[in-house]
């Protein structure tokens, strides 16, 4: 059987081969190593989560759906929809961020979690704002897409 032992033993003999670092560690940010090493959907379920904890902290009434519901909770009677990305690195320490499969018909207020490598950086959104941005936005069979450049905490 194959393993990482015997790749590190010819890695060298490869030309042009570019080690693969991950913009993540756990010196800069264990949250956000953790949740970069998760699959998007258990990462998706374990930040709606932590975000309901959060504004239920902050003294908000909450009514946690998550899954399947076409939005993730109700916030003060407000439908709310959550949307987390990790950072894709374009230059220097400059990040992009996808939100995708995102339906506004579906809920009043959207809460963008980006995951940067050295933490979480929260926005919330009403419906016309979010509707301007995603005005041009290519629009999937699951919604559009929210595409935006920041730089990294």
């Amino acid at each position: 059987m194959l393993t990482l032992r015997h790749f590190r033993k010819i890695e060298k003999e490869i030309k042009g081969l570019k080690k693969c670092q991950s913009i993540y560690s756990r010196k800069k940010n264990a949250l956000c190593y953790k949740l970069s090493k998760m699959g998007t959907q258990h990462r998706a379920n374990a930040i709606e989560r932590m975000i309901r904890d959060y504004l239920i902290t902050m003294g908000n009434r909450v009514d946690y759906f998550g899954g399947n519901h076409s939005y993730d909770m109700i916030v003060n009677g407000k439908k709310v929809e959550v949307k987390s990305s990790l950072a894709q690195p374009i230059s220097g320490k400059k990040y992009r961020y996808r939100f995708q499969n995102i339906k506004s018909g579906y809920f009043h207020e959207i809460i963008l979690v980006f995951v940067t490598p050295k933490g979480i950086k929260i926005k919330r959104m009403n419906k016309n704002r979010l509707e301007n941005q995603i005005r041009y936005a290519r629009c999937y069979s699951n919604g559009k897409t929210l595409e935006l450049k920041e730089l990294a905490a």
